[in-house]
């Protein structure tokens, strides 16, 4: 038996309010926890004093700070993680002074005596939030992947460490003339990417109602990508983002191609040809999906565009919230965060789009470093070339 914790119950109670003795009952009748009722009680009055669920009141509901937590606990809690490792005493100190300072010598700079210190590196080790660089010393840094992403989204952690490892250099700001070209490479670039056909000859003939020897399905894909594109020119000054943008956007590229456009998906899906395991339930999804919201509210300031709208990409195809046009859906919103900088459109030359795919696989598994350096660097390619 495990002893339960208030991330337990924080968890138990991610399906909706419920009365405090209906809790206690169910707490109680699990076999996987020791819950006697007064432990339950004690965890209770810690949550309400962390402002995690509401005080006072017969029915436990949730609260907004409540959201960062829960997108993290359900994410390790899908890939069969436990998610109380981390926030084990010392371990989220120790974790966060390496994922903000980098390649660390651990022994030497660790606040804690070196079995403890060793002994939170294995742990940290196993759930993949650190790899070790070097034996003797020992030398390790932070996975900055989907899980250690929510984690430091919880409590603001500082990416500059991470940011030093990706070359940024400046491009060209957003112009009227930039901008018309990279409106029909982004129509071209973005459903290339996800198997349309079309060259940019043949986007050009669609974009001018020119015939041409695509698919009706391929022409519509053309046609509703050009106007998410147009939306998103419309509304990027006025609006920030939200999940009604984003829901409007999948409306408008999915209109035609699936039964039920801008609506979440909340059924069992898959990448084709990925191992990961992607949130499936409405408590998940609308979780991951507030907690990136969040993560973009807070560090939109805070990390260079560029890398910050990387990184709310990478979020987003990883959350994967609709049944289909996720990616399509992720280049728009990596779009608006570079648009709300002043920065041009974003596209790459679909070209590279298997290159683009094992990176967004290997940014979940080990690092997203490549896959963030990858849009940087080819966003960056094709506004050289134009």
């Amino acid at each position: 038996m495990n002893s339960l914790t208030k991330y337990d119950v924080l968890v138990y109670l991610s399906n909706g309010n419920v009365e405090i003795g209906e809790l206690i009952r169910q707490l109680k009748q699990n076999a996987i926890f020791k819950a006697r009722e007064r432990k339950i009680r004690l965890l209770l009055a810690e949550l309400r004093k962390d402002g995690f669920i509401s005080k006072n009141k017969p029915v436990i509901a949730l609260t907004s700070k409540a959201t960062d937590t829960l997108a993290f606990l359900l994410w390790l809690k899908k890939d069969g993680i436990d998610y109380n490792i981390p926030f084990k005493k010392g371990y989220g100190r120790l974790f966060q002074k390496i994922f903000e300072k980098g390649e660390t010598y651990l022994v030497d700079k660790s606040m804690f005596s070196k079995p403890t210190t060793l002994k939170i590196a294995r742990d940290m080790k196993s759930i993949n939030f650190i790899k070790a660089l070097k034996r003797k010393p020992l030398t390790v840094k932070a996975r900055v992947i989907d899980r250690t992403t929510l984690f430091a989204n919880i409590f603001g952690y500082n990416f500059s460490a991470f940011q030093k490892n990706i070359k940024h250099t400046r491009i060209e700001k957003d112009s009227p003339k930039l901008r018309e070209h990279l409106i029909r490479l982004h129509v071209y670039s973005t459903t290339v990417t996800e198997g349309n056909t079309a060259s940019e000859k043949d986007v050009e003939r669609v974009l001018n109602n020119l015939d041409s020897k695509l698919s009706p399905k391929e022409v519509m894909e053309i046609v509703n990508a050009k106007k998410a594109v147009d939306e998103l020119y419309r509304v990027y000054k006025t609006e920030d983002m939200s999940l009604e943008m984003i829901k409007k956007l999948h409306r408008i590229l999915m209109t035609n191609l699936v039964e039920k456009p801008g609506e979440i998906s909340y059924t069992r899906k898959r990448i084709i040809g990925s191992v990961t395991k992607l949130p499936d339930s409405k408590t998940e999804i609308d979780a991951e999906l507030e907690a990136m919201f969040n993560f973009y509210g807070k560090y939109k300031g805070r990390i260079e565009p560029q890398i910050l709208a990387s990184l709310v990409h990478f979020l987003f195809v990883s959350i994967h919230p609709f049944i289909d046009g996720n990616g399509r859906v992720a280049r728009l919103i990596h779009s608006f965060v570079l648009m709300k900088a002043g920065l041009p459109l974003f596209a790459f030359d679909p070209n590279y789009r298997n290159i683009y795919f094992d990176l967004l696989d290997k940014g979940r598994a080990e690092g997203v470093e490549e896959f963030v350096q990858f849009c940087i660097d080819k966003h960056k390619e094709l506004i050289e070339r134009l």
